[in-house]
């Protein structure tokens, strides 16, 4: 009888864990998919707590092991914990961050997603060494002396560099529209080409190329400084929707970073600028990576770090005077001004 009696025992403990786990499981994973649901992100982890708690203390304490779902990343995803003994689980972490994402500073290999705090840091400690101010100063001459009329200052990214036996010299894009103002040229006898580095240093430079049809200029400076980052040119547009990030000095503040995606391509139009400084007529990239007055000449840049634009003219709201976009010079036309000029051969 008390063999019975034991048997029995042990069979209605079988059942009563069974039917438990069946309903909380499907509790569970209702509540959390509820949650999920109900807001318009993801549900938070450890989903019906109360409910796990009654669970683990009913028959044996758990022991979990734990596998992510979805692991790929860019994908929504989350951890799945299981008993090792009796199979039993519950599901938290419902969220697109989680999976087997390979940040290298502060981006994902696999599907460029940033994490942002990294990647800003990784921005304004390295790639913002690539970034230049360039000052252009006019002068008219006379008596044998020289006098400023002027001066106007915009944005350039180092893209190139020539190592000299006692100095480099850097290569700098930039706008035409930033080296050559029409008005000022007509009044000026002589005209000095200064670059600023992301430390405040200055050097002489020189331009070597520039078109108003692309509205590109290629300038040149020496300095024996070896902290410069030189930055690497794509090869293709980006796509619409592709993560961008900008480089400049809008309204004069210095190694500005911001960040925006790729909108669309279409053409601008510049009215109150004279044909002799810009005169793009191809299709530009539209972003919204927040540039404005000094951001002309800045770097557009993906999460790989590569330029895929020149930054040359933003939009804003007539009536309030608020941003609305960006305007960049895509990265094909600057090969082909670069090719054009002799800055860059061919590539067979």
């Amino acid at each position: 009888m008390k063999k019975l009696l034991i048997t029995l025992m042990c069979i209605l403990l079988a059942i009563s864990m069974t039917s438990c786990s069946t309903s909380v499981i499907g509790s569970l994973y209702q509540a959390s998919k509820a949650k999920a649901n109900n807001s318009n992100n993801t549900a938070e982890s450890n989903q019906g707590g109360s409910i796990i708690d009654e669970i683990i203390n009913i028959g044996h304490e758990h022991t979990f092991k734990e596998e992510v779902i979805n692991p790929t990343c860019g994908t929504k995803g989350y951890t799945i914990h299981t008993c090792t003994e009796c199979g039993y689980y519950y599901i938290d972490n419902i969220k697109d961050e989680i999976g087997s994402h390979e940040y290298e500073n502060g981006v994902c290999k696999k599907c460029n997603q940033a994490d942002y705090p990294t990647l800003i840091n990784h921005i304004s400690t390295e790639i913002i060494k690539a970034n230049v101010t360039v000052i252009v100063r006019y002068y008219v001459r006379s008596f044998g002396m020289k006098s400023l009329i002027g001066e106007s200052s915009g944005s350039g990214i180092i893209f190139g560099k020539f190592e000299g036996t006692s100095s480099s010299t850097y290569y700098v894009l930039s706008n035409n529209h930033v080296v050559y103002s029409a008005e000022m040229m007509s009044r000026a006898t002589y005209i000095e080409y200064i670059i600023t580095d992301h430390s405040g240093n200055s050097y002489k430079a020189n331009v070597l190329a520039n078109d108003s049809n692309y509205d590109l200029a290629v300038l040149k400076f020496s300095s024996n400084e070896d902290n410069y980052v030189v930055l690497e040119l794509d090869t293709t547009n980006p796509e619409k929707e592709t993560n961008c990030i900008s480089l400049g000095q809008p309204e004069g503040q210095s190694n500005t970073i911001t960040l925006g995606k790729v909108l669309d391509y279409g053409t601008v139009n510049l009215s109150e600028t004279a044909a002799s400084e810009s005169n793009v007529k191809f299709d530009v990239i539209k972003h919204d990576a927040y540039i404005n007055n000094g951001s002309s000449g800045g770097a557009l840049i993906g999460y790989d770090f590569k330029i895929i634009g020149i930054n040359y003219a933003g939009s804003k709201d007539p009536k309030t005077g608020n941003y609305i976009s960006s305007y960049a010079i895509p990265i094909e036309k600057v090969i082909e001004f670069l090719k054009n000029n002799g800055i860059i051969e061919e590539q067979e």
